[in-house]
């Protein structure tokens, strides 16, 4: 029973990475690509499209949140090590310990905080587009469930663990 319940964490664990890794490159694609095709049509074409800053804004912030998540899976976020290495060993689990704990409720609070948002944003709509805004402010509860759920799962390893050192 106990590695049925491994395997199955194990495949949704992977089925959140792939997540992560899909829209980091689908949104970055989708600037990439939507940056190229305006400045094209701006500078050559003397056009532009009225309505790319909108659909460039909702990429680049879920390509910010999908990457924050993706960062934190991959130990990629810096953590300040001046001051913990200060201490002796005790010390440093203890701040790690606390700063753990901060960080989650942070998280969680800005997960639920971003949800509310995302809600009462209603019936608001982008000008150009006429999208509803709350299509524009779901990517931010998104990538911090996300961000919170791969912090969680590094907590032990790094409150157990010293980071590697910072050149």
């Amino acid at each position: 029973m106990e590695e049925k319940k491994s395997d199955f964490f194990k495949t949704f664990d992977n089925l959140i990475g792939h997540l992560e890794n899909i829209g980091v490159g689908i949104t970055f694609a989708g600037i990439v690509i939507l940056v190229t095709v305006c400045v094209f049509y701006r500078y050559v074409l003397k056009s532009g499209f009225m309505w790319s800053a909108e659909v460039q804004e909702v990429l680049v912030v879920a390509m910010a949140m999908f990457g924050c998540a993706k960062a934190t899976r991959e130990g990629g976020h810096t953590e300040l090590t001046a001051l913990t290495k200060l201490f002796p060993r005790t010390g440093r689990v203890a701040i790690r310990t606390i700063t753990s704990i901060l960080t989650v409720i942070f998280l969680a609070v800005f997960v639920w905080t971003s949800y509310k948002y995302t809600i009462s944003s209603g019936m608001l709509k982008t000008i150009m587009l006429k999208i509803p805004y709350k299509y524009f402010y779901m990517w931010l509860p998104i990538g911090m469930a996300l961000n919170l759920y791969e912090f969680i799962k590094r907590i032990p390893d790094r409150i157990k663990n010293d980071p590697p050192e910072e050149y």
